[in-house]
């Protein structure tokens, strides 16, 4: 089978790809930024795909601007996960535009050089929604044909860095789009939403979860009941093991070339998960922020995601809500009871 490079291999996303990749009979090289740092865990992790020689892990810590000749080399497919994801910036362009944009080009230049057959980009919904018309609270679906409508001057000058990080989605996809097309390649892209499940990654403590396992484990964790529920600022979703499908379904399906595939498995309020989780789990009732008696009904129109291009093209299955939700905090209830070692 087909030996896959994946970048950012110990992240979120990417250790679930590289998890399905390997159960799906593919060679996996995955990158990270530090081998010392994260090799050892990874290796573990995949022991007997190690020990088969069919997974390995090199060290990669220059993706925007490093030679990749050594690291894309052998590799017929590439799926580029890694991409910043952070709101600290002092400076737009430096800090999140040219970092997302110029190492996605960087990996398509090596794979060109190296006649890779087909890459997979993990986009985002960030670069379809568009938050001059209401962003995903508005009434509309969004269909792959959509693209955020924020410029790269109006980016560079944004306060806001949830706005800077949904531009530096889309200009980095768009890159990718225009150069597989300058260079007559095979790319696809996959775009979820917010992406919420187990998490497969090194994590030490609760202080090392990434953003929506956080999220999670903070509404078992509040200081007490009365805690305010968190912000509904994105309820549309994704599983990050439907996203991980998507990227092997991507290499698997002729068909899939040239398709952007939005990914998304439904959306729910958290008014709405709180109260399910208390219904279905009485044990976590004491863990759970009460739902205040006053809380204002949510009158905003949440907008549609049009996933069916991922179900008739890549035959993607998704995976129910409130499982995404209930495997989430099973895996992190057996993290804390383990004290946050593997």
């Amino acid at each position: 089978m087909a030996r896959v490079l994946v970048t950012g291999a110990n992240g979120f996303v990417g250790i679930h790809v590289v998890d399905r990749l390997l159960q799906s009979g593919f060679s996996v090289r995955g990158t990270v930024r530090s081998v010392s740092k994260s090799g050892a865990y990874l290796e573990r992790k995949f022991s007997e795909f190690f020990k088969d020689k069919r997974f390995e892990v090199v060290e990669a810590p220059d993706l925007l601007y490093g030679d990749l000749s050594s690291i894309v080399r052998g590799c017929s497919l590439i799926a580029h996960v890694a991409s910043p994801y952070h709101f600290q910036t002092k400076d737009n362009e430096r800090d999140m535009l040219l970092p997302a944009i110029d190492a996605t080009t960087n990996v398509l230049k090596y794979a060109k050089q190296e006649a890779v057959k087909r890459v997979v980009v993990t986009s985002s919904c960030a670069a379809v929604f568009d938050a001059k018309q209401g962003g995903c609270w508005r009434d509309y679906t969004y269909t792959d044909k959509d693209w955020n409508s924020t410029t790269y001057a109006e980016a560079k000058a944004s306060t806001l860095p949830v706005a800077v990080y949904a531009a530096s989605k889309k200009f980095a996809e768009q890159a990718a789009w225009d150069f597989a097309s300058s260079n007559n390649m095979e790319l696809v892209t996959i775009n979820p939403p917010m992406i919420y499940g187990p998490a497969l990654q090194d994590i030490s403590s609760p202080e090392a979860l990434n953003t929506s396992s956080a999220n999670i484990y903070n509404l078992l964790t509040s200081s007490s009941r009365s805690a305010p529920l968190p912000e509904d600022r994105l309820p549309l979703l994704s599983d990050v093991r439907d996203v991980a499908e998507a990227h092997v379904r991507a290499f698997q399906v002729p068909e899939a070339k040239g398709h952007r595939f939005i990914v998304s498995n439904g959306a729910i309020l958290w008014r709405d998960l709180v109260k399910q989780l208390g219904e279905q789990r009485p044990e976590l009732r004491d863990r759970l922020p009460n739902i205040p008696s006053n809380l204002e009904p949510e009158n905003r129109t949440l907008s549609r995601l049009d996933s069916a291009p991922a179900r008739e093209v890549l035959d993607l299955k998704f995976t129910d809500v409130m499982k995404t939700f209930n495997d989430s905090i099973d895996e992190l209830l057996e993290r804390e009871k383990k004290g946050w070692t593997d």
